[in-house]
């Protein structure tokens, strides 16, 4: 994973992490928010909506499928791109490969830097 500076700011409730070129992203946290989304076949799926990161003009969703079973976890989450429309949220898939793997390493590092936190700054989830 690339170097990532990262300030968390607990009055605001966020973690933003400097990327390698100094741009920043700012990461919000979610406790038990969910969004259904329908698939190409119209199933709909219920999905744990477990963070959001603005970063170069956009917003990102980081989102875990629900789990069937309690005991079974999901083992990855997937990245959406968000686009506001008449007060509507609108989620779309993201345009290449390379922008999934460096948004979802994003991702991955302001989930693990969450971790690193005492027990005492645990506030920071919304």
């Amino acid at each position: 994973m690339a170097k990532y500076d990262v300030i968390y700011n607990e009055n605001e409730g966020t973690v933003t992490l400097m990327d390698e070129a100094g741009k920043a992203a700012v990461f919000h946290f979610y406790d038990e928010t969910y969004i259904p989304l329908d698939d190409e076949d119209g199933v709909t799926t219920n999905f744990e909506c477990i963070s959001s990161m603005e970063y170069d003009g956009a917003v990102y969703y980081a989102l875990l499928p629900e789990a069937v079973d309690e005991e079974e976890e999901p083992e990855e989450f997937v990245v959406l791109r968000g686009e506001e429309n008449d007060d509507e949220l609108l989620l779309s898939s993201l345009d290449s490969e390379e922008e999934n793997l460096k948004i979802g390493e994003m991702f991955l590092k302001a989930l693990f830097s969450l971790e690193d936190m005492s027990e005492d700054d645990d506030e920071i989830l919304q």
